[in-house]
């Protein structure tokens, strides 16, 4: 649920700061492997974070507020759902579950303006059209 209320209100105000700020702690001033130079950079930024005076910090959650939130794929939501939607429509017709996800794959268009159940239904008649 966490993820739903983080687009609604905007971006974390962590992120916020780190878009400020990030650029201000060099990766290449850090000794060690990469690893090492990647936690300590994490380490610095983090105690950076902490260190900000409360004036600052309101006004990065201020902004953080205000920001528009990190864009979601469209792709992958239509996919997701399409695979929700094969899983109902295969407990109901018979077939192979690859086959169904295919025909739904292939038939998505005709009903993803659709609630799911009308558009389980909707694909449910095409299939037994079609097998």
């Amino acid at each position: 649920m966490l993820f739903r209320t983080s687009a609604r209100l905007g971006r974390p105000p962590y992120s916020v700061f780190l878009k400020k700020y990030a650029k201000k702690v060099n990766y290449a001033d850090f000794k060690g492997s990469h690893k090492a130079k990647f936690v300590a950079r994490a380490r610095a930024l983090g105690k950076m974070y902490r260190a900000l005076p409360a004036a600052e910090k309101k006004a990065i959650v201020a902004e953080a507020k205000t920001a528009k939130a990190f864009p979601k794929s469209k792709v992958r939501l239509v996919a997701a759902s399409r695979r929700r939607t094969a899983a109902v429509l295969a407990k109901q017709v018979k077939g192979n579950k690859a086959n169904v996800l295919e025909f739904v794959r292939r038939h998505y268009k005709k009903v993803e303006h659709q609630a799911r159940g009308a558009r389980v239904a909707k694909l449910a008649k095409l299939w037994a059209k079609r097998h």
